[in-house]
């Protein structure tokens, strides 16, 4: 009979990284698709806080609907990209500038 030659780390490579593979890529196949479907969701949320921030910024400002005009000014602040000035937000907010809405739908 022939005598076995005894393996060492170079002949096991192969087999290892065969079982590594196998176990690592649908790990990461599965953490990529997570974090892609968190991003699409997340970029769904925004646009629809912005549209609800501005069905709010296009009624008539009132004494009651102060508090959820600045809440509105506050969601299209943070998403816009381009921070409002201070004045521009306290405008918006009491009605007495008008918040570009027709701008707004055919940038869409």
């Amino acid at each position: 009979m022939e005598q076995q030659k005894k393996k060492d780390i170079w002949d096991k490579l192969p087999t290892l990284s065969a079982l590594f593979a196998s176990v690592l890529v649908p790990v990461a196949i599965a953490f990529v698709g997570n974090a892609y479907t968190k991003a699409l969701k997340e970029a769904e949320n925004r646009v629809k806080y912005t549209e609800l921030a501005i069905s709010i910024l296009k009624d008539k400002p009132t004494p009651e609907t102060k508090e959820v005009r600045a809440w509105g000014v506050d969601v299209i602040n943070q998403y816009s990209g381009v921070p409002m000035s201070a004045e521009l937000k306290s405008q918006i907010i009491a009605g007495v500038t008008i918040f570009p809405i027709t701008a707004v739908r055919h940038a869409n």
